[in-house]
């Protein structure tokens, strides 16, 4: 499912007086509770709110658009309106799955992310198994019937990766695929309800049931909906004591948004019933397919409104955004929402859901996932310069300097705490957004360590290189993957003084390995050197801008 849910939480005692025919104990139907929200839960709860529910945003779960690991991986983006959306760790995935798992090799690669938080406050997480893939022709070869799952208390980290193997057949399919999965805490059975797509002679939906999610209660799954042709990517919310089911038709003529209404409160096996033949997602023009799949239904609190975001799968990860404040209403009437108008989502987001957080969890995951950019004092053409990476060492160039190959990317750091001692706070250490593990150095071991390779393979603005005379030929900067190790911590951290220029608004850098170099730049290179001259604490001196 694409919603965020507030399941019943252990801790919460009066969430526990939902009714015993709600399938869900998840109260808030992706939004913060209150009395007035009362019957906007997620599926199947009925008219009832978790009273102690401090949540303040949603945090969005998805992967990206492109066929490598880093899009095939968890990526997560936070709002607080629902509508405005800030990529964390600068759009880069915040974990990716392991390449081998329970002694199954392949490529770490997962789509469809969800994640649940469960009746003890952590978080479930779970996918579609893309692992044994690279990209689309080939999943075709081997379609998983299992799910990737990973467990989480904060959302920064996860653990016990695992697969949960959905069904062995469906019919006489033999090699069911298990697409979109999606969770919610069924109270009427105390379980744990996984609604997910499956093809049998088509697609449909289906329902498992664990407690755990190591293994299921059934192996055969149930038929939770099927309206007699192919549909996939079901998500469902409640409202006024009914659910409410938004899917995607499969079928040629399709390939949009429909939903349909269940007969009662409880989310049960063939309740379901189409609102209208229209699709929500082509409003007026209903005979114009537009392209869209992965529904995603979020409520705003405290008010009778909803939003449905939809992939425009053919598009490369761009989504569409439409509202209303009756869903009871015929899905063509819906009203469709200007895209970087009236809402904004990261670039390349595909098949999106969401969970609510907590103000606490909502700044750990800030903090965690805090990207900044490192700005000089130099510029060309009144072109500001900032520091960023390059086969593997430090240099400075334009935030647009796509024509010497830097990605956006390369410009992304992560201030964490000072590695030789992360009590000081002080010192700081610059972790690569693009290479998560890797971090700015100066090699205490290796002062003279130099690119190899003529210029076409070294550095952007590699030209630079030639201008360096021997004796500055040392303490360049580089990027290497992190080493436990007394070295390699002390030659990662940098204290953070007064800024060498005078600049209030500016900072320094002075190397924790020797006190007497300062990070600065030369001839388009990043190194640490001494500074004695008007220049060179010009060029010691930098801008922190937060991203």
């Amino acid at each position: 499912m694409k919603t965020s849910i507030q399941p019943v939480k252990a801790w919460l005692a009066g969430a526990l007086m939902c009714l015993a025919s709600a399938f869900l104990a998840a109260c808030g139907a992706g939004s913060s509770s209150s009395a007035s929200d009362s019957t906007s839960s997620k599926a199947g709860v009925a008219a009832v709110s978790a009273p102690s529910d401090n949540t303040v945003a949603w945090v969005m779960s998805y992967f990206g658009p492109n066929q490598d690991l880093a899009n095939d991986s968890l990526h997560l983006a936070y709002s607080a309106d629902g509508l405005n959306w800030t990529s964390l760790n600068g759009g880069q995935p915040v974990y990716e799955a392991p390449t081998t798992i329970a002694g199954i090799a392949g490529s770490g690669h997962i789509r469809d992310p969800f994640i649940l938080r469960k009746n003890d406050g952590s978080f479930v997480y779970i996918a579609t198994d893309w692992t044994l893939s690279v990209n689309d022709s080939n999943y075709w070869n081997h379609p998983s019937p299992r799910i990737f799952v990973a467990d989480s208390a904060d959302l920064i980290t996860f653990s016990n990766p695992r697969f949960l193997t959905l069904t062995s057949s469906l019919g006489s399919n033999t090699q069911p695929h298990a697409w979109a999965p999606e969770a919610y805490f069924d109270s009427t059975r105390g379980q744990y309800a996984i609604v997910w797509s499956g093809n049998a002679d088509r697609n449909r939906t289906y329902v498992s049931y664990t407690t755990d999610f190591n293994s299921l209660v059934s192996a055969t799954p149930e038929v939770l909906f099927d309206p007699g042709y192919d549909e996939i990517d079901a998500t469902v919310t409640s409202y006024n004591g009914l659910n409410y089911l938004f899917y995607k038709d499969e079928t040629s003529a399709g390939k949009d948004i429909q939903v349909a209404r269940s007969s009662g409160a409880a989310l049960t096996a063939g309740s379901f019933s189409r609102i209208s033949s229209n699709y929500l997602t082509r409003g007026s023009t209903q005979s114009v397919m537009q392209g869209t799949e992965g529904p995603l239904i979020i409520k705003v609190p405290g008010q009778a409104k909803w939003y449905l975001y939809a992939d425009y799968y053919g598009n490369g990860g761009v989504f569409g955004c439409w509202t209303t404040t009756n869903l009871d209403a015929d899905p063509a009437t819906w009203t469709k929402l200007a895209s970087g108008t009236d809402y904004s989502l990261p670039v390349g987001v595909r098949h999106a859901n969401t969970v609510r957080v907590t103000q606490a969890e909502l700044d750990a995951l800030k903090a965690r996932y805090k990207v900044s950019h490192i700005k000089t004092t130099y510029s060309e053409s009144s072109v500001p310069f900032y520091v960023a990476h390059s086969w593997f060492h430090g240099m400075i160039t334009n935030l647009s300097d796509t024509a010497n190959g830097q990605l956006p990317v390369d410009f992304d750091w992560r201030p964490v705490a000072g590695l030789a001692d992360p009590t000081d706070s002080t010192l700081v250490s610059f972790e690569a957004v693009g290479y998560p593990g890797y971090y700015l150095r100066i090699d205490s071991a290796n002062p003279t360590r130099w690119p190899s390779g003529n210029a076409a393979t070294q550095a952007n603005r590699s030209a630079g290189l030639g201008w360096f005379a021997a004796a500055d030929k040392k303490n360049l900067v580089w990027l290497d993957p992190y080493v436990n190790t007394t070295v390699f911590k002390s030659d990662a951290s940098f204290r953070k003084v007064a800024a060498l220029n005078g600049n209030s608004g500016m900072v320094s850098f002075q190397w924790y390995g020797n006190s007497s170099l300062y990070l600065r730049h030369m001839n388009y290179q990043f190194l640490g050197a001494t500074v004695s001259t008007s220049q060179q604490k010009i060029d010691a001196s930098f801008t922190l801008e937060a991203q």
